[in-house]
């Protein structure tokens, strides 16, 4: 007799070009789903909002005024609503800008990266780029990062001012599930460039002494159904 087990099933990884020339580029509106590649739609929406008043960098909450999401180069920002403003995220005494990614189904914390691109990491808050992230965990709530706390633990450079957080390194774990993402600047101006994300819970493979142990388990079981048959 053969016994059969189902395989493992393992969270796929997404990864999201969202520059110009994986995209479409310009003003996209007050709201867009990201293509994946040709005719394969991400797992998200995108939203932007700015005129975030500077006293309220670190609330999620703050309140703001809609605006369109912009497609650059460098990746995607935002503009205002009548297409005015550079494109990018920014931050000035205007007021602050900021992406907001609300996932179709809540992503495993830790398959999370967010790359960035003209990201220019100065000595700490107040110097060149100061970005916030905003992360909403399901039953937890809102979780805020910034160079004032451990953001930049998290952050593995790939080139000049390009580079990408690790949530990871933020203590996500496969069990923390994420269903949005805000990224804000509240100094200059940066892009987000790609997101990376797991679909579905990761399970860990059985170690082979629990698999062999199930399997005895289940051989009997089929065993003793049949001689009762």
């Amino acid at each position: 007799m053969v016994c059969l087990f189902a395989p493992t099933v393992m969270a796929e990884s997404v990864s999201v070009s969202l520059r110009s020339r994986d995209q479409q580029a310009g003003n996209m509106g007050a709201a867009y789903r990201p293509q994946v590649s040709d005719g394969v739609m991400a797992d998200f929406m995108l939203s932007a909002r700015a005129g975030i008043d500077e006293n309220s960098v670190f609330d999620a909450l703050a309140p703001g005024s809609e605006a369109a999401i912009y497609f650059l180069s460098n990746g995607v920002g935002s503009q205002n609503m009548t297409g005015v403003g550079g494109g990018g995220i920014e931050g000035d005494e205007e007021g602050h800008e900021e992406i907001l990614v609300n996932f179709d189904n809540p992503v495993p914390g830790d398959s999370v990266q967010v790359e960035l691109r003209r990201f220019r990491a100065g000595d700490g808050w107040g110097d060149k780029d100061d970005p916030v992230l905003f992360v909403h965990v399901i039953d937890q709530g809102w979780r805020v990062f910034s160079e004032q706390t451990n953001l930049m633990d998290a952050y593995v450079q790939l080139g000049s001012s390009r580079g990408y957080f690790d949530f990871n390194v933020l203590e996500f774990n496969s069990e923390t599930l994420i269903d949005k993402i805000v990224l804000r600047e509240a100094a200059k101006d940066i892009s987000l460039a790609r997101l990376s994300y797991g679909l579905g819970q990761m399970v860990p493979l059985p170690t082979p002494v629990a698999l062999a142990g199930f399997g005895l388990g289940l051989c009997a079981f089929v065993s003793t159904a049949r001689r009762r048959r």
